[in-house]
């Protein structure tokens, strides 16, 4: 019976919470904090395998590390190596950048090597690279050959021809290359022994047409492409979380919604126990369950969303149209979810003076403005416990 009155709260609340006023158990409202925790699980869920955050190497929690730290290069005898203060303005960028600079030279490489090995291949290899230059030489001298080497293993490797794409590069501006990876991207490779799962070394060459100098400045140096959800990185861990926060969230509004009714009740005259207070007000937040089950819906609605690198610490531009189109996307479910919020806002203070009105006999005005006040007083002391 307890079970059928939960559900009754919704259709018919009047004769539901007489019928529990009546006879106040707390199995209902213990049904009542299950099924919220259930539905809170699997709103997370919901939630957490939407957003897929790009993977890189090195890691964005290290920076660009490549192009951070010139002791990790070598290059020819004719190009200095040096760090150098102008980078690309983002959080994940550094503060730093890679000076190559050439001297009366018609040819230069430039070598970062121990990188791996980088797995470029399968549902979790990375499937672009992407680095940013800057450029600076003579306009009577012209760019005859720029190629990437990934080399794999020993005396194996694959190369990538961008002689177009830095001939045609801004010399005043920072420069993206993106270079797909992978089978059938477009390398070509020097065995059949060259191995997409086992990359190792990343190698930069220049020719030009006349020996001149040169200065290249590199920033940005990621292995990239993949894409997962925070419930594939640690599932287990944000489902567990998610069951232990949902049962202290319920707890404390449940504790706070009661008492801080009945302390009003009883300050305007109500003669009434504690146990019907928070038996009736446990049974009314199945409201939240309500709720938290039309997010669920709503949530599935949305495609996978992807948050690449420059989203959070790329230059401030290329976040802002990142984030208008993820926001474009989200943007009708966000509304409807905080139009459920608003409507379950007023559908629990409702019930609250639906029962406020039953145990004491109060007028129905001053019974749903003490539900009011006693939900917005559990709202705000919630909002504080739960922030720690």
């Amino acid at each position: 019976m307890f079970a059928f009155g939960i559900f009754k709260v919704i259709y018919a609340p009047h004769k539901a919470l007489k019928e529990i006023i009546q006879n106040p158990k707390y199995y209902g409202p213990i049904l009542v904090l299950v099924l919220f925790v259930a539905s809170n699980v699997g709103l997370t869920y919901v939630t957490a395998s939407k957003p897929f955050s790009e993977q890189t190497l090195p890691k964005a929690s290290e920076f660009d590390a490549w192009t951070e730290n010139s002791t990790l290069w070598t290059a020819d005898a004719n190009v200095a190596i040096s760090e150098n203060a102008d980078h690309i303005n983002g959080s994940y960028y550094g503060n730093k950048s890679i000076e190559f600079s050439l001297t009366n030279a018609y040819h230069a490489w430039m070598r970062l090597s121990d990188i791996g090995p980088v797995n470029c291949t399968g549902a979790l290899g990375f499937k672009n690279m992407s680095f940013r230059v800057k450029l600076n030489y003579p306009n009577t001298t012209a760019i005859t050959n720029a190629t990437v080497f990934l080399e794999s293993g020993t005396a194996n490797y694959f190369q990538y021809n961008i002689t177009e794409a830095t001939s045609a590069a801004n010399k005043t501006v920072w420069n993206n290359f993106t270079l797909p990876l992978g089978v059938g991207s477009g390398w070509t490779e020097s065995s059949d022994q060259a191995d997409w799962g086992n990359i190792t070394v990343i190698q930069f060459e220049f020719a030009l047409s006349s020996s001149t100098n040169m200065t290249i400045l590199m920033d940005g140096l990621f292995f990239r492409g993949v894409y997962r959800s925070p419930i594939e990185q640690e599932g287990e861990i944000i489902l567990a979380y998610s069951a232990a926060y949902s049962v202290m969230q319920f707890l404390v509004h449940w504790i706070l919604f009661a008492v801080s009714l009945l302390m009003l009740a009883r300050l305007l005259g109500a003669q009434v126990g504690l146990r019907p207070f928070t038996v009736v007000i446990g049974f009314v937040l199945i409201t939240m369950v309500v709720q938290t089950l039309v997010n669920i819906a709503l949530y599935s609605t949305l495609p996978s969303i992807r948050y690449p690198l420059e989203l959070f610490g790329g230059p401030s531009n290329e976040a802002q149209v990142i984030y208008n189109k993820i926001a474009e996307e989200i943007g009708l479910v966000a509304q409807l979810v905080g139009i459920v919020g608003f409507l379950a806002f007023f559908w629990t203070i409702f019930l609250g003076g639906i029962a406020t009105r039953q145990l004491t006999g109060f007028s129905w005005s001053k019974s749903l403005l003490l539900a009011a006040a006693a939900y917005m007083v559990s709202i705000l002391v919630q909002g504080l416990l739960l922030q720690f």
